[in-house]
């Protein structure tokens, strides 16, 4: 009777220390995760992708380059006279090259008009003649005339016929009255030798000349 008692009693304390409570409880505390050192890390915890570490694919050259100039934009147009160009000045082109127009004498010289006396040696009869030359961009000719009055016109000259204008001091030497100041004008039917006064006008002749040919040259 007293073992059963003593029984009774040791439930009641168990019964008041630990009412209705279960032996283990368990709470969903997340798991301790340790923090994220990575240096590539962002601020809400998860990491950057992987840095693109390939090389960029080769670009093409043209891109990066300036554009390549064409051929026909590069070279210089061929068959274009400078007497066509626009707003062609003669008398500012002649002085662009260093000539000294305005004292030079026996020369005549405008923004369209060159003008002076030079002696030219005959087609048929190989005699040299003095005749007023008359260099006009306005109506594309080299003409000739008796006199400076221009009434009696002797000859002309295309500018589309001119090929070349050159010294020739060589093949008139025995002939011309001044083989020093002796240039020729070349064209498709024949050969125009002509003679300066002096060796400034013979430069400035030549030089208004083959303005109106594509050679573009310079004396």
């Amino acid at each position: 009777e007293e073992r059963r008692q003593n029984e009774l009693e040791a439930v009641n304390t168990h019964a008041h220390t630990h009412p209705n409570t279960p032996e283990h409880t368990l709470t969903n505390t997340p798991e301790h995760t340790p923090p994220n050192t990575s240096p590539n890390a962002q601020p809400n915890g998860q990491p950057n992708a992987q840095p693109n570490t390939q090389p960029n694919p080769p670009q093409d050259r043209h891109t990066e380059e300036e554009p390549r100039a064409s051929p026909a934009h590069s070279a210089p147009q061929r068959g274009v006279p400078l007497s066509l160009t626009v707003n062609f000045d003669l008398r500012a082109h002649v002085e662009s090259l260093g000539h000294g127009v305005a004292g030079c004498m026996g020369v005549s010289l405008s923004a369209r008009r060159c003008e002076g006396f030079l002696t030219k040696r005959g087609g048929r009869v190989k005699t040299w003649r003095r005749r007023w030359f008359l260099f006009d961009l306005d109506h594309r000719r080299l003409a000739y005339y008796t006199d400076h009055d221009e009434r009696k016109l002797k000859g002309v000259i295309y500018f589309q016929a001119i090929e070349e204008v050159y010294y020739d001091h060589l093949r008139t030497a025995t002939t011309s009255p001044r083989p020093s100041l002796t240039f020729c004008v070349k064209t498709y039917e024949r050969l125009f030798f002509l003679v300066a006064p002096s060796a400034e006008s013979m430069r400035i002749w030549m030089d208004v000349i083959v303005t109106a040919t594509d050679e573009h040259s310079r004396y």
